[in-house]
């Protein structure tokens, strides 16, 4: 048996939000020859899409390393202390134009951060 990882973004999922049923097919064919496969992304476990956990993967590292779960188990959780991203936070310059905070159930966005994003992909022709 063999783990086989997979990131999102423009891997298994393209930019254009499409899912290759090609890719499906050779995830469930993995599988059946006794494969376990997993997705390995920095996205947060809740951003990832429904369509990708309908295919069934066996684990996912999420969060780019924070969060790993496997057969629908926590293995591993680790995330700022309280205390420390309170720090953080304070450290933050307003200058920054975009700011996202992530959770393993929320993805917080400084206000205006989500248009600036949004402007920033669709120039770089990923939107």
């Amino acid at each position: 048996m063999k783990v086989i990882f997979f990131d999102l973004d423009g891997t298994l999922v393209a930019f254009d939000g499409s899912i290759p049923k090609s890719a499906i097919d050779g995830l469930k064919a993995a599988q059946k020859k006794g494969n376990k496969i997993a997705i390995c992304t920095g996205r947060s476990e809740n951003q990832i899409d429904k369509r990708v956990r309908d295919i069934g993967f066996d684990a996912v590292v999420s969060a780019a390393g924070a969060h790993v779960t496997a057969d629908g188990k926590t293995i591993s959780s680790r995330y700022i202390p309280k205390s420390e991203y309170s720090k953080c936070i304070d450290m933050i310059s307003d200058d920054i134009p975009v700011l996202c905070v992530q959770t393993f159930k929320n993805v917080f966005i400084k206000k205006g951060g989500k248009e600036i994003f949004k402007r920033t992909m669709m120039e770089i022709g990923r939107a």
